[in-house]
C-alpha cells in the first residue's frame, strides 16, 4: 500500500486498473519478497497467479484439441523468474495434460504462433 500510496483496497484496485502494465509489474518483486518472508497474503497472490496462468493454458489446450504429447514453452518473467508461481502452474498443467513436455530452451513467441498457424491451416 505504501508503494502505490494507497489507503484502502479500493485505492490499490484503482492503481492496478488505471496504471500502465509496466508500473503494475513493479509490484511483483514486492509481493515475491513478502511471500519469501512468510506473509500468507503474498503467498496466496503468487499461488493464484500460477493457477490463473495454468487455467489460461489449459483453456487453450482444450480449445485447440491437442492430442498426444504437448510441448509447453513458458514466457514471461512471472513464470520464468518466480518459482513460487511456476511450481503451481506446472503442477496444475501436469494434472490435466497427461503427456506434457517442458521446453527448456527459450523459444520465440512468434515461432510458437507460427507453429499453431501451420497446424491449423495444413
Amino acid at each position: 500500500m505504501q508503494h502505490v500510496k494507497a489507503d484502502t483496497i479500493h485505492d490499490i484496485k484503482k492503481f492496478v486498473y488505471s496504471s500502465p502494465k509496466s508500473e503494475v509489474a513493479l509490484l511483483t518483486p514486492l509481493v515475491v519478497n513478502q511471500a519469501r518472508n512468510h506473509k500468507q497474503e503474498a503467498s496466496d497472490i503468487l499461488q493464484q497467479a500460477g493457477k490463473h496462468l495454468a487455467n489460461m493454458t489449459l483453456h487453450l489446450y482444450k480449445k485447440q484439441r491437442f492430442e498426444g504429447s504437448c510441448l509447453l514453452a513458458c514466457k514471461g518473467s512471472i513464470l520464468t523468474e518466480v518459482p513460487e508461481v511456476f511450481d503451481v502452474y506446472k503442477k496444475a498443467c501436469e494434472k490435466e495434460i497427461k503427456h506434457i513436455q517442458w521446453a527448456t530452451q527459450r523459444v520465440s513467441s512468434a515461432k510458437g504462433a507460427y507453429q499453431l498457424f501451420m497446424n491449423e491451416y495444413k
